[in-house]
């Protein structure tokens, strides 16, 4: 019975330690919609996003038909589109 609480034990253990190691860095996103001075929507635009801090290129996206695009899975920082 003893041998039965210890090995529990170390199996809940080593669960919830891999459930940890498993979360990971923090990320953000962008979405949004593109779209021209009147308002109408920009379907296929070709979107550029660079991190402010490094000046470096991290993505690049195509609006959809609906003018919407999303970025996910970013590092965390600032961002021009």
């Amino acid at each position: 019975m003893h041998w039965n609480r210890i090995l529990g034990f170390c199996f809940l253990t080593f669960s919830l330690s891999a459930a940890a190691w498993a979360q990971g860095g923090a990320t953000g996103a962008i979405s949004g919609t593109v779209q021209d001075v009147s308002g109408a929507v920009i379907a296929g635009a070709q979107l550029t996003i660079t991190n402010e801090a490094t000046s470096e290129v991290v993505r690049q996206v195509t609006s959809d038909a609906s003018g919407l695009f999303s970025a996910t899975l970013l590092p965390v920082g600032s961002y021009s589109v």
